[in-house]
């Protein structure tokens, strides 16, 4: 089972359980995000949301909950998630973010972009790679994917 997969270089391993559209109409201007839960080795489950939501500091944190079946995992980052919009009442687009597609990131752990995965007119890149873009990417140092 992959429950029992180990290796020393290899931190953890999580399962993606499931992805939930959810829609909220009165704080966000996107309508809806998504929520995705994994479950780890130990059967525990995380949720984790697809936008973030600007704090009283300026950083971003997406909403995120646990638990211990995928039902309360839902529930915990939901609650988190209205957490994270309870602290003010007025809501501008630029108070959301939306979570980008993951991007190769340098050995030095430093998320960049590989010049083969340049997307045009500034729209994210979507890691998928063909063995010449690989090859373009290793040769600049990015060798790891997130």
């Amino acid at each position: 089972m992959w429950e029992k997969i180990e290796f020393l270089e290899i931190a953890g391993v999580e399962k993606a359980v499931a992805e939930y559209n959810i829609w909220e109409l009165n704080k966000s201007p996107y309508g809806k995000f998504k929520i995705k839960i994994f479950q780890n080795t130990k059967g525990l489950y995380t949720g984790y949301s697809n936008i973030q939501v600007i704090d009283e500091t300026g950083s971003f944190y997406c909403a995120v909950g646990y638990g211990d079946t995928e039902e309360s995992a839902l529930n915990d980052t939901i609650k988190h998630y209205l957490k994270l919009v309870s602290w003010k009442e007025d809501w501008q687009e630029t108070d959301f973010s939306a979570v980008q597609p993951r991007r190769p990131i340098k050995a030095t752990g430093v998320p960049r972009q590989c010049s083969a995965m340049a997307a045009p007119r500034g729209r994210p890149a979507i890691p998928m790679m063909k063995t010449a873009e690989y090859k373009i990417c290793k040769a600049e140092g990015y060798t790891k994917w997130r």
